[in-house]
């Protein structure tokens, strides 16, 4: 299989410049939404601990109810210790915390809706495989790669037109050959007379030396590697 070298051009034509703006500009807007999933994330963290805060404090109430009368008590019978938090205090705490879960909730949704909004409208990764297209549509390797299989499609017009011709007038070896008692198969010119009655795109290689996607390996590679740096250069 021939070799494909890439080469990278000396300056950046108008349309790698647009690229480089492309790329730059989707590196900005990822850096944007990556901040924003961190402060959602950072968020989410601060609202759960509140709603814990909020959990406990709640929880505090009957507690402080029941340690409060059983003060009142030992204060009667003069046998009193410190004295443990007041209801007052247990409801203000839960106030509190209700205040701070009730905050920090809204400080999550506010800030997952910009992500959403961020997210929804952003063109920018669209923007740079667009314009990694319009690269090698204007690139003189593509233009080559046209020329060459133009030529490749007249030489195969002329030459299968020649074989058509000697299969239908009989001076093709096109009986099938037998492999086995039980097992016979075409011949290769009885295979390549065949192939050219249907679109190149459904041939396939009888000798599997061509894995499928082959020729379009290296233009995938090169599409990639645009989409990252505007002077990367096509398949020669």
């Amino acid at each position: 299989m021939a070799q494909h070298h890439n080469t990278a051009p000396a300056e950046l034509t108008p349309e790698r410049a647009a690229l480089a703006a492309a790329i730059e500009t989707w590196k900005a807007r990822s850096a944007e939404i990556a901040a924003a999933q961190a402060a959602v994330t950072a968020a989410d963290a601060v609202w759960r601990a509140s709603r814990q805060t909020r959990v406990d404090a709640a929880a505090a109430i009957e507690p402080a109810k029941a340690a409060t009368a059983e003060h009142a008590i030992a204060a009667a019978m003069g046998i009193a210790g410190e004295a443990p938090i007041t209801i007052k205090a247990a409801r203000a705490a839960l106030t509190e915390a209700e205040d701070n879960e009730e905050s920090a909730k809204a400080a999550l949704d506010a800030l997952t809706s910009r992500l959403a909004e961020i997210t929804r409208y952003s063109f920018a990764e669209g923007n740079v495989k667009a314009a990694a297209a319009a690269v090698i549509a204007a690139a003189p390797e593509t233009a080559a790669l046209v020329a060459k299989v133009e030529r490749l499609q007249r030489e195969l017009v002329a030459a299968g037109d020649a074989l058509l011709w000697l299969s239908g007038a009989g001076a093709l070896n096109t009986a099938r050959i037998e492999v086995t008692p039980y097992r016979t198969e075409l011949p290769p010119a009885a295979i390549v007379a065949t192939r050219l009655q249907s679109p190149p795109a459904s041939w396939t290689d009888p000798l599997k030396e061509i894995p499928p996607g082959a020729g379009r390996g290296p233009w995938l590679a090169a599409m990639a590697a645009l989409q990252t740096d505007a002077a990367a250069g096509l398949p020669k």
